[in-house]
């Protein structure tokens, strides 16, 4: 390999280095505000962990920033299904389909997060809600 090519190389490993530390620097901060974890749940395909400081966290992975939330909102809307199905280890299941969404405003940004699930056992549909 080149002279050339290692240096570029050596460069844009410094650089992405460089982001990597500083946003883990941020966590960290980010990490002694928040305060300790008081719920942590998987919401429409997305881990949201909420904590005792404000702060709320939404996505996988140790690079999900913290935010201060400001105000979350749960919905929950029931549908019946025109027909009956078989479901996995549930057997036959009720014509319920149920869609919910959970809107999160930060001090970053608006989200809303959607899920639907169909065909819960009435004990299943208190398991939903964070």
């Amino acid at each position: 390999m080149s002279d050339e090519k290692k240096s570029w190389l050596r460069e844009a490993r410094d650089k992405i280095e460089g982001k990597v530390e500083a946003q883990k620097s941020q966590l960290e901060a980010g990490k002694a505000q928040a305060g300790n974890l008081v719920i942590e749940k998987k919401f429409g395909g997305h881990d949201v962990s909420i904590f005792d400081g404000g702060f709320i966290r939404i996505g996988s992975g140790f690079l999900s920033p913290y935010e201060k939330l400001k105000s979350i909102q749960y919905r929950q809307q029931t549908r019946d299904k025109s027909t009956s199905e078989m479901v996995g280890t549930f057997g036959l299941a009720s014509k319920e389909r149920i869609e919910c969404s959970l809107a999160i405003v930060t001090d970053r940004k608006t989200r809303t997060l959607k899920g639907t699930v169909g065909f819960l056992q009435p004990d299943d549909k208190n398991g939903m809600a964070l």
